[in-house]
């Protein structure tokens, strides 16, 4: 243990490590003190005790975690790279995530703020010591941390010293409105006996803060004033009452004009009064209000606090930039300020994102896909995963900013993956284009004229291209669009051809057909030719066949003529006959019925004289019965 308090002893207090990561410093101290062994003598024997170096460690970063940074130095210069170094470390204590308050004490030179502040926080700033004289203690602004609550703590400068000269009101006003733009609650350190004076009790530092508040953000500042060494004897409602009317005068005298609108005081300040007595002749008391300031602080003063500043990890950009403007004496635009952060930190977090795009598991995977559903499904995943680590980094930033580097982040993992997306489109383009050209080959040679089909048979197969790459054109839709068009060509190209292919083959085969027609004509006419001498033959003897057949009708015709001549004579012959036997049966019906008349008349003769008979003898019953009428 010697060995290492002469380590310590040789690197003076604290000095040259690096306070706020232990591990390097044991580290450090682990081959400082195993040197310091090798030169003090190794023959003793003595070995350096590691575990209780880092047991000391331990202890040494217990006590000194709470050690301030400087944030503004005296000469006003911003230390941009303390600031960072002391927020990332801080951040490890203040708790998960970086929801956390900045409280900033204001007050004149040496009255104690840095005392409070190490008193309600347990912050580590130098305080006054007071047997070398009462003399400049903070500097500039410092800045120190606290757990409960978690907070930032800023220590700043005290008013009214004598060491500035005539800079001090310059740097008075600067670093007051510093304070008041980014602080969440701004502690004002205020002695009783002070209170009613005008330099005591801080007033023109006050009437400093109350003419740039209204030139920020709408919303209340909180003010906390503290009353020190409080005697008891005059009632604290009527100090609370005092401090607060001389606020809203001081407030009127600034913002007060005859010709604008009233800027009401309690729109803009909150001012909460609490009284802490004498630290050394109450010291029981002192504490018993310290622990009851800082749950008061705790629970009300900056809970909910926030909900629209900077994140930690931007917080000492953003306060390098209010400080810059402040100095400037520019108007400061917080808004803006807050966008620049976003800006700078959501940028970096979308390449940390985008960076990390490759060492994904699925990132690989998405150059051995086949389909256009599988890989916008991985491509999908991968984006899912980024966005959302980018979305939990930068939800406490501003939300046009974050969604603009989150659209950014998201063009850049597509614009990584795109060669890959490119890959699968060229082997989706050619594949359907070899098994689309068959297709359409197939179709067009079904077709009556090819060519007029082909653009309305390319149309139909694109449109399955264009299904088939659905899921990428959702992404990718460019380079669809691209493909599309390749297709298009390639296949309208292989199409086209086709059909002229089609068009040439069945030309030839015309052609074949018509030489095969004409060699079948030339038969013909051979055939023809023969067909004609044979039928000139046979016309020939037609001809004499026809003059034999004409003699022999001629002929045939006397032979008609005299049988038509023997017919007649014989039909006048027998129309001779018939008259004569009509004549003959004229006369026989005649001498017919002469022979029934004279028949007739012998019966009535013959009848009535039999009737005569039978009724002379008187048998005309019988008569009747027997003698028709």
């Amino acid at each position: 243990m010697d060995n290492l308090i002469s380590v310590m002893k040789s690197r003076g207090e604290f000095g040259g490590f690096n306070l706020t990561d232990p591990s390097r410093v044991l580290e450090e101290l682990e081959a400082d003190a195993a040197a310091e062994t090798t030169a003090a003598g190794s023959q003793t024997g003595n070995a350096v005790d590691t575990t209780k170096i880092s047991k000391f460690v331990r202890r040494w970063n217990l006590n000194v975690a709470n050690k301030p940074a400087q944030m503004i130095e005296g000469d006003g210069t911003f230390c941009q790279s303390k600031v960072e170094e002391f927020v990332k470390s801080a951040t490890k204590l203040l708790g998960p995530g970086e929801s956390f308050a900045v409280i900033s004490i204001i007050g004149p030179q040496s009255s104690g703020k840095s005392y409070l502040l190490n008193k309600l926080f347990d912050t580590k700033f130098d305080v006054m010591n007071a047997t070398l004289g009462r003399e400049q203690t903070t500097k500039g602004i410092l800045v120190g941390r606290s757990t409960k609550p978690c907070a930032l703590i800023m220590d700043v400068e005290g008013s009214d010293g004598g060491e500035r000269g005539e800079e001090n009101i310059s740097f008075e006003r600067q670093s007051a409105l510093f304070a008041l733009t980014v602080s969440d609650l701004m502690m004002v350190n205020m002695w009783q006996h002070d209170i009613g004076r005008e330099q005591g009790a801080g007033i023109p530092l006050l009437k400093t803060v109350f003419q740039e508040r209204v030139k920020l953000d709408p919303g209340r500042t909180k003010m906390l004033v503290v009353i020190r060494d409080y005697d008891e004897e005059t009632p604290l409602d009527w100090l609370k009452n005092a401090i607060e009317t001389k606020m809203e005068d001081l407030w009127k005298s600034v913002h007060d004009r005859p010709d604008e609108p009233a800027v009401r005081f309690s729109d803009y300040i909150q001012v909460m009064v609490e009284a802490l007595p004498h630290n050394k002749f109450l010291s029981r008391k002192f504490g018993e209000g310290i622990t009851k300031l800082r749950e008061l602080i705790a629970k009300e003063a900056v809970a909910g606090l926030r909900h629209d500043k900077v994140t930690a990890s931007g917080f000492s950009i953003s306060a390098k930039n209010i400080w810059e403007t402040i100095r400037q004496n520019k108007q400061l635009d917080l808004p803006g300020n807050r966008v620049m952060v976003s800006t700078y930190f959501c940028d970096k977090y979308r390449k940390e994102c985008l960076d990390a795009v490759v060492l994904q598991e699925g990132y690989p995977l998405l150059n051995e896909v086949n389909s256009s559903d599988e890989f916008i499904v991985k491509l999908e995943s991968l984006l899912d995963e980024r966005l959302k680590r980018y979305d939990t980094l930068t939800k406490m930033y501003d939300e046009t900013q974050r969604a603009t580097k989150r659209k950014e982040l998201e063009e850049g993992i597509l614009q990584l993956v795109e060669s890959f997306a490119r890959n699968l489109l060229n082997e989706m383009r050619l594949k359907f284009v070899r098994e689309s050209a068959k297709k359409v080959a197939a179709e067009l040679s079904k077709a009556d004229d090819p060519e007029k089909e082909v653009d309305a048979l390319v149309h139909t197969f694109l449109e399955l291209f264009t299904k088939s790459c659905e899921g990428l054109s959702s992404r990718y839709k460019s380079l669809c669009s691209d493909s599309y068009i390749a297709v298009e060509k390639e296949l309208k190209y292989r199409a086209k051809a086709t059909a002229l292919d089609i068009k040439e083959q069945r030309a030839k085969e015309e052609l074949d057909r018509a030489r095969q027609e004409v060699e079948l004509a030339r038969l013909e006419t051979v055939r023809a030719k023969d067909e004609v001498e044979r039928l000139s033959k046979q016309r020939e003897e037609d001809r004499q066949r026809q003059e034999n057949y004409e003699r022999k009708f001629a002929e045939l015709e006397r032979a008609i003529a005299e049988a038509a001549r023997a017919r007649k004579e014989a039909e006048n012959a027998m129309e001779e006959a018939k008259r004569e036997a009509q004549k003959a049966k004229e006369q026989a019906g005649s001498r017919a019925q002469d022979a029934r008349s004279q028949r007739s008349l012998f019966r009535s003769m013959l009848y009535e004289t039999a009737r005569s008979i039978l009724n002379m003898t008187g048998l005309s019953d019988l008569a009747d019965a027997i003698i028709p009428e």
